[in-house]
Formats: structure tokens, sequence, C-alpha cells
């Protein structure tokens, strides 16, 4: 169960989901089990707009490779996300 409402969704892969909330975090679900597997935080504020850069890592489906989500949130910020390590890389 997510904590908060959810604003956006963006599907990463086809067994990832991002799911932003209302209270300002972003986090990845597994579709097959429905577990969280990253939280991502830094918005403090709704989370209204995802998108993806993929590159996903063909050996490994379930890893993220080189892929980046980018978030806006209604504190006015956009950031980025390294999907494999969960580190914010601009805001």
């Amino acid at each position: 169960k997510l904590p908060s409402p959810c604003t956006s969704t963006c599907s990463l892969h086809d067994e990832t989901v991002a799911v932003g909330s209302w209270d300002g975090t972003l986090r990845l679900i597994d579709t097959a089990t429905g577990l969280v597997v990253r939280e991502l935080v830094g918005h403090t504020d709704r989370v209204y707009v995802m998108t993806s850069s993929q590159a996903p890592n063909v050996a490994h489906p379930r890893s993220f490779g080189q892929s980046k989500l980018a978030s806006v949130s209604w504190d006015g910020t956009l950031r980025i996300w390294d999907l494999k390590t969960g580190a914010q890389v601009f805001s």
C-alpha cells in the first residue's frame, strides 16, 4: 500500500512502474509483486509529471541499465534521477 495518493505514473519497462505521490516522493513498483523496489526522495510537494529515458540492460531485463527518470513537482523543480542508483543527478 502506498502512503499517500498517487498523482502520476510512468512505465519504466515491463516489470516496473514509477509512481509519483502527493507527498513528493517517487516510488518504483515491481508490477509482479506490487512491492516498492526503490524510493526517490527530493521533491517537497506533489509530483505531477514524469518521463523516462530508457536504455535497458538486455542481459538483465530487471535492471535499469543507464535509465533516467525526470520528474516535475508543484514545488517548482525539475529533477532527474539515475534509476540504477536512485541518485538525483539534476535539480
